[in-house]
């Protein structure tokens, strides 16, 4: 954990050194790598746990910022964080859809409802749908990705470049992985 944290704050401090953006990073990349580590197929899982887990690994001096920014992300609803341009209430934006969907009897489906909560808050929703498909992605796995989301991404045709699938983006990203561990 403390090396995701290292990694994380390093990779956030080079587009967002703000210490807050730089704190969302850390957190929600540790939400992640427990999310990777210890959830069971069918058991529940508690984000917001999963996020206050990584606090101590944030600046002593935000820590009490932190935790109430998460309290008021899982309090909600999804929509109070609009607008989200900004790393933090993207952060909440992101915690919010996802606590705030219920999980359904398949518990997978959550992962496509709280994407689309995500998406229906608004304002800058790629971004706060990229930060809850990190967490959803690795809390449920690319079997909860809805098929017709798995249609082929098309490429930059004024660039040349070929339409990809899933399969060829998760072998790049298992390269990415592999090649960063070197």
């Amino acid at each position: 954990r403390d090396e995701v944290a290292r990694l994380a704050d390093a990779v956030a401090s080079l587009s967002h050194a703000h210490p807050d953006s730089v704190a969302a990073c850390v957190l929600w990349s540790l939400a992640i790598q427990e999310a990777i580590t210890t959830a069971q197929p069918e058991a529940t899982f508690d984000f917001e746990g999963a996020v206050r887990n990584g606090i101590d690994h944030v600046a002593s001096d935000r820590r009490d910022k932190w935790d109430q920014l998460i309290a008021e992300a899982v309090a909600g609803p999804p929509g109070k964080f609009n607008p989200n341009g900004w790393v933090v209430t993207a952060f909440q934006a992101a915690l919010s859809a996802i606590v705030n969907t219920p999980i359904p009897d398949e518990p997978s489906d959550h992962f496509r409802d709280a994407l689309v909560a995500a998406v229906r808050i608004g304002h800058d929703t790629d971004t706060v749908a990229a930060i809850a498909g990190g967490l959803l992605g690795a809390r449920w796995g690319s079997p909860a990705i809805p098929e017709e989301w798995k249609a082929p991404v098309h490429g930059d045709r004024r660039k040349g470049t070929e339409k990809t699938d899933l399969a060829e983006l998760e072998a790049l990203a298992r390269t990415a992985v592999i090649r960063a561990k070197g």
